[in-house]
């Protein structure tokens, strides 16, 4: 069950999905249907087809398939309630539109929007007039509410300042919110009293994961699937022209004192056994 009439971000955590294949290169759905059910069931929200998905290494088919397959794996996990943000990057205006179109009709509720990096310059003449017509166009053309997803790494370098943030959601209010690289302490910060006990968790906690975070940082898109292969069985390929990660690294990876920090939080939690 889709919950596309609703217009405002979620609060929560939103977790970005890999997409799995098996050793043929073909989109493992078995595998992401155990994904989304143990991250969906931890009280996360899915991000599908993102950078962190491979979604420039799928065809629109297969983006449609991972949001589809998304669904059900929610459905059939009693959770119908949980909303799916579907990544819809593509190198032109008409093609992002295309794309969160088929989103919509596959169950997505969201669809998140990262600037086309190919004509990254061009792109940014004239104060980023062209980037401010893109987000506008594709957010007023978009049945879904659209979150601009900012991450220069993956996008030609291109980096959107405030001011262009805030000028593309003043011209469309179906522009409902920003997925940055930074800015990930806000939250605990704008919720949580300084000095409280709640903040000081935050804190910590914060702390682990940024030091976490920094570590997939490292070993990239091919480790973070080795380690998710060695900690659940998952396939452990990207998509050609990535390189997999050797076994042997995963077992060192997984000695990290920064990550096995962040694994006895989770297994503390409840969260992995």
């Amino acid at each position: 069950m889709s919950m596309a009439t609703q217009r405002l971000l979620p609060q929560g955590i939103y977790t970005p999905i890999p997409t799995f294949f098996d050793e043929d290169e073909e989109l493992d759905l078995k595998a992401l249907s155990k994904h989304i059910h143990f991250t969906a069931s931890a009280g996360t929200i899915p991000v599908v087809a993102g950078s962190a998905g491979e979604a420039a290494h799928l065809s629109p088919s297969e983006r449609t398939l991972l949001i589809k397959t998304t669904r059900a794996a929610l459905d059939e996990a009693g959770l119908p309630y949980v909303p799916i943000v579907a990544g819809v990057g593509a190198p032109s205006t008409r093609e992002t539109m295309q794309l969160a179109r088929q989103a919509a009709v596959a169950g997505a509720d969201f669809v998140m929007v990262i600037p086309p990096g190919f004509y990254a310059a061009a792109l940014q003449e004239n104060r980023g007039e062209a980037l401010r017509a893109f987000f506008v166009d594709v957010a007023e053309a978009s049945a879904l509410p659209v979150i601009v997803y900012n991450f220069p790494a993956v996008s030609g370098g291109i980096d959107l300042d405030s001011d262009l943030i805030v000028d593309v959601v003043r011209r469309s209010p179906n522009i409902v919110g920003v997925k940055l690289t930074t800015c990930v302490r806000l939250w605990e910060l704008s919720n949580s009293p300084a000095g409280s006990k709640a903040y000081a968790e935050a804190q910590e906690l914060q702390g682990k994961l940024a030091l976490a975070d920094g570590f997939m940082q490292k070993i990239g898109f091919a480790g973070m699937k080795m380690l998710l292969h060695k900690l659940f069985g998952y396939g452990p390929l990207p998509r050609r022209p990535l390189q997999p990660s050797s076994f042997a690294a995963g077992d060192d990876w997984l000695m990290d004192p920064w990550l096995c920090e962040v694994l006895a939080e989770e297994k503390r939690l409840g969260l992995i056994i």
